[in-house]
């Protein structure tokens, strides 16, 4: 359950499907590359919260990574 109570949204893609995509990754070089876009994809999340002022989603973002480890 999202903090923020929205329709689907791209950024719930994100959370839903796209940051756990790295977990799923079965060859070396799978894994490689899927921690790279998944820093990447985290990096645009943290500046486009950030843009936006969307300090509710910043923490929900720190939470779920936090969450991750």
């Amino acid at each position: 359950e999202y903090i923020i109570d929205r329709p689907s949204t791209s950024v719930c893609h994100c959370f839903e499907k796209l940051l756990k995509l790295k977990s799923l990754m079965l060859t070396n070089s799978g894994k490689k590359e899927a921690e790279n876009r998944h820093q990447f994809l985290i990096n645009f999340l943290k500046q486009f919260f950030e843009e936006e002022k969307a300090n509710d989603w910043l923490i929900y973002l720190d939470n779920y990574l936090a969450r991750e480890q």
